[in-house]
């Protein structure tokens, strides 16, 4: 995973926590939701990686 992948799941964790993963998926929800498929993916990654760092 890339250094910016790692530093936004880090800053989504700084920010929600343990919700950080749930808050990713609702993201990525609502972007599918609106069309936007690259934006969903990106988010999906984001999940990701804040699983990574979650050790999950």
């Amino acid at each position: 995973m890339s250094a910016t992948l790692m530093q936004a799941a880090r800053l989504l964790i700084q920010r929600y926590g343990d919700g950080a993963e749930k808050a990713a998926a609702e993201r990525a929800e609502e972007l599918m939701n609106d069309g936007d498929m690259v934006g969903a993916a990106t988010w999906l990654h984001f999940i990701d990686a804040v699983r990574h760092v979650l050790g999950r």
